[in-house]
């Protein structure tokens, strides 16, 4: 059995890091050390000096015994091994194959030493080891798991001590194969992640950080893998819905799963994708030909929908309000953060542009508009609109009107930045009494209020430009000011303070 010891060592213990060490800690000079006993029986003691961003990492064998470290630098320790630069080989290294070297351990004193040096880099953050022993054509590889030096400073190991570790892993192991994945397997994960984290906030903060890496397109969205529409819009109201009951049953997360409630859509009715552009093309008598827009945005709509869906249809709209403007088509694509590139990356990829038919302008139109309601039902929880509809069949006569307004008023042309926030304020008043007294419709609740919050930050940045007296300026702050005091209590809340 593999047995390590950190920071724990006897006084033998501490006669070896003496021997080993050529020299003393220098003033800002980190050291740990670090002995281990592999499942053959050979002792290591491990030095790691750290300076700066540089590293220096001593292998001391006692009681020399004739064996070779087989290593390799990896990014984590379930990541693959990437051979070291020539530069970092110490003396006698040789090659192994085109992922790792082998070192002998040069003698002195009757013991066995290896200096490794190197700098940090975002490429690799553990010395990942295993031992050779040639005498008996043996490895020592602590049954296939390997050893590991962490490279990483103390406060990027918080991690670690945070008890999530293992979460991480999780997490990194997914993301970083070769195996199928998409945003489904990610929803479908989180669910099941989300019974290891209760109680943790710790947890429930890295499941937030790596959702929102997705949501700002920092992570795969397919990889090797078909995705139905339904399949995607299932895994999403399953989790949405998860996290909602866990709002309601853990004050302490709340503001945490409003975070991490805000990276993704609701769910929706996933199959009215497939079936809606299918409908349009089919009324309208556009045949489903390779090497035009339409058929290849319809494959990729089938094969794997995602939230750049919404963007390209936005894009399809202004494209025909335009009368076939392919400029604006793009631009609009861009400032969603769909570039032509990112089309063209697709499994079903979108290499042609879309077609203007003149006759067909205003019934597209109308035909698109409704189909663009359908995409932000599924991947844009917190679209106002799409808010506002989930959430009618829990208003009373007054919050309609409220909805209705702030819905007709939502561009800003015929209504007052004080007006809007004023409703706004009085709405977010309404749904906070109504989170504590429901237990049921929680969620569409919640992506009501987080719409809202997000409304308001919009009309309040639309209106910086404004000169307003210092009366008018005091009663909007104070109302922008009661918006955030809600949010500022439950992170308090969270934190214990």
């Amino acid at each position: 059995m593999l047995r390590v010891r950190t920071g724990i060592l006897n006084r033998d213990d501490m006669k070896e890091i003496v021997k080993m060490s050529s020299t003393a800690p220098i003033a800002g000079q980190a050291m740990t050390v670090e002995k281990i006993t592999t499942r053959s029986g050979v002792e290591l003691m491990v030095e790691k000096r750290e300076l700066d961003d540089q590293v220096e990492v001593s292998f001391l064998m006692k009681n020399k015994t004739e064996c070779l470290l087989h290593w390799g630098l990896s990014r984590h320790v379930r990541a693959p091994w990437q051979i070291p630069p020539r530069s970092l080989w110490p003396k006698g290294t040789r090659a192994f194959g085109g992922t790792a070297v082998q070192t002998p351990f040069s003698s002195r004193n009757g013991e066995g030493r290896i200096v490794i040096s190197l700098e940090r880099t975002p490429s690799f953050s553990v010395i990942a080891f295993a031992l050779f022993l040639p005498k008996e054509n043996r490895w020592d590889n602590n049954h296939g798991k390997n050893y590991y030096i962490d490279l990483r400073k103390p406060e990027e190991r918080y991690i670690e001590t945070s008890g999530v570790s293992a979460l991480a892993d999780q997490i990194i192991e997914k993301e970083m194969s070769r195996n199928s994945w998409t945003l489904m397997h990610r929803f479908n994960l989180c669910y099941d992640l989300l019974d290891k984290v209760k109680n943790n906030l710790e947890g429930l903060a890295l499941i937030f950080v790596w959702l929102r890496f997705s949501a700002i397109r920092q992570l795969d969205w397919q990889r090797n893998y078909n995705t139905k529409p339904r399949e995607l819009s299932h895994a999403m109201d399953r989790l949405t819905l998860k996290l909602a009951d866990r709002y309601t049953d853990e004050p302490r997360e709340q503001e945490v799963i409003r975070l991490i409630l805000a990276t993704m859509g609701r769910g929706g009715e996933g199959q009215r994708i497939r079936d809606g552009v299918l409908n349009i093309m089919h009324r309208h008598h556009i045949k489903e030909v390779s090497g035009h827009f339409m058929e290849e945005w319809h494959q990729k709509l089938h094969n794997n929908t995602t939230p750049d869906d919404v963007v390209i249809c936005e894009a399809y709209l202004e494209f025909f309000k335009s009368n076939g403007d392919l400029d604006l088509f793009y631009k609009k694509l861009e400032d969603g953060g769909v570039t032509k590139e990112r089309l063209k990356s697709y499994e079903r990829p979108i290499k042609s542009h879309p077609d203007f038919i003149p006759h067909l302008k205003e019934a597209l139109i109308h035909d698109f508009e409704e189909f663009l309601g359908i995409l932000k039902a599924v991947h844009s929880g917190t679209d106002l609109g799409t808010a506002i509809n989930a959430a009618r069949h829990l208003f009373d006569a007054e919050m309609h009107g409220l909805m209705d307004f702030l819905w007709s008023h939502r561009d800003g042309r015929k209504a007052s930045v004080r007006t809007l926030v004023e409703k706004i304020t009085e709405a977010r008043r309404r749904l906070k009494k109504e989170l504590v007294e429901y237990r049921n419709n929680v969620r569409d609740l919640l992506l009501l209020d987080l719409s809202l919050e997000d409304f308001l930050r919009v009309v309040v940045e639309r209106n910086l430009h404004l000169k307003l007296t210092r009366d008018q300026l005091v009663e909007l702050i104070g109302m922008v000011l009661e918006n955030l005091f809600d949010t500022a209590h439950a992170i308090g809340s969270a934190s214990g303070r």
